[in-house]
C-alpha cells in the first residue's frame, strides 16, 4: 500500500511539474509580449494622430479604429504581462517614435498617404509576429492572445491596404 501511495504521489508531483513547465515563458513568448506592446502603443499613438490630422474621412475613421481596438488588446496584453512578470511597454519603440515625429510634420493628402502606407507595413510585420508566437510560443495564455487577435490584425491589414490604394 505504501508503494502504491508513493507511486501516486510521484505521478502527481511529476504532473504538477509538467504543468509548471507549460506555465513558463520561452524567449518567443517574452519577445512577443514586448513587440506586441510596442506595436499596440505605436498604433494607438498613430491612430490618435490620424484621428486629428487626416483629411480623408476614411483615414480618420481608420485612425479612430486603431485607438479603440489596439487600446482594448493592449489592456489585455498588459494583464498577461503582469501575471507573468513581464513589463509590457506602454510607449512605441524608437523607430515608431521617429515615424510619429515625421507624420506630425505632414499635412493633408501627404499625411494620409504616409500614414496609410506605414499602417500597411506595420500590420504586415505584426501578422508575422503573431504567427511566430502561435507556431513557436510555449505559454498557453500568450498563444491564446495571439490566436484571438490575429484575425483582427489581418482585418486591419486588409483595410489599411485597401485605403492606401484608394488614396494614391
Amino acid at each position: 500500500m505504501k508503494f502504491l501511495l508513493s507511486g501516486l504521489l510521484t505521478v502527481c508531483i511529476m504532473a504538477a511539474c509538467d504543468k509548471d513547465d507549460d506555465e513558463k515563458l520561452n524567449d518567443t513568448d517574452r519577445n512577443f509580449l514586448m513587440q506586441a506592446g510596442y506595436a499596440n502603443s505605436a498604433e494607438i499613438n498613430a491612430g490618435n494622430l490620424a484621428s486629428t490630422k487626416a483629411v480623408n474621412p476614411a483615414v480618420k475613421a481608420f485612425g479612430q479604429m486603431m485607438v479603440s481596438e489596439h487600446g482594448t488588446s493592449h489592456a489585455e496584453l498588459n494583464a498577461i504581462g503582469t501575471e507573468r512578470g513581464v513589463d509590457v511597454p506602454d510607449e512605441p519603440d524608437p523607430p515608431h517614435q521617429a515615424l510619429a515625429q515625421r507624420l506630425a510634420t505632414l499635412q493633408g493628402v501627404s499625411f494620409d498617404t504616409a500614414f496609410m502606407n506605414s499602417q500597411v507595413m506595420d500590420h504586415q510585420m505584426t501578422v508575422q509576429l503573431f504567427e511566430n508566437e502561435i507556431a513557436n510560443g510555449r505559454h498557453w495564455r500568450v498563444k491564446e492572445y495571439a490566436n484571438k487577435y490575429l484575425p483582427h490584425i489581418r482585418m486591419h491589414l486588409q483595410k489599411a491596404d485597401s485605403l492606401a490604394r484608394a488614396i494614391r
